[in-house]
């Protein structure tokens, strides 16, 4: 009896499992994701005019201030003094951003698998003061939207992945 209660839950486990991609990937053109990777020059961390926001992630208020994060790309500034017209500041471009944190005058945020830490006392001249090198490991959270395909990461350049573009791909041999 525990013989056949023991193959029952494994039969039923592993009728659990979800294929996440087709068994067969295509020899043809289709649509999906193209990795973006940054020049080695440009993964240094700037302040630049505002630029459009296109996929924002989170927001912080400091002092009068909205940072909202724009991922993969860095963080929108706004002047917040009156909320209901806020005014664009700038923009402080960080490769591979994904995610922000506040303490006091200093931006925390990753760059890539780096952690940054940046003085926003003067908001029109951000300062790196701290960088740790490969605290994060690659995750699965910086690819592309599930349920398509993507060209696969080079793992030489993926420290460079500044985003994904969605257009025609040839033979992409990655899916999620």
């Amino acid at each position: 009896m525990k013989t056949i209660i023991l193959f029952s839950s494994l039969f039923i486990l592993s009728s659990c499992w979800v294929n996440e991609g087709p068994a067969e990937f295509p020899v043809e053109t289709v649509m999906g994701y193209k990795a973006l990777y940054a020049e080695e020059k440009e993964i240094q961390i700037t302040f630049e005019s505002d630029r459009p926001m296109v996929n924002p992630g989170k927001i912080y208020l400091y002092g009068n201030y909205l940072l909202i994060n724009e991922l993969f790309n860095g963080v929108h500034i706004f002047n917040n003094t009156n909320p209901s017209q806020p005014i664009k500041v700038g923009f402080i471009s960080i490769l591979g951003c994904v995610d922000i944190g506040m303490e006091g005058n200093r931006l925390v945020a990753n760059y890539q698998n780096d952690l940054v830490t940046i003085d926003i006392t003067d908001i029109n001249n951000p300062v790196e003061i701290d960088r740790l090198t490969d605290v994060f490991t690659y995750s699965f959270d910086q690819l592309p939207p599930q349920g398509g395909y993507f060209e696969c990461l080079d793992p030489n350049r993926k420290h460079l992945l500044a985003g994904w573009e969605y257009t025609q791909l040839q033979n992409p041999e990655c899916y999620r």
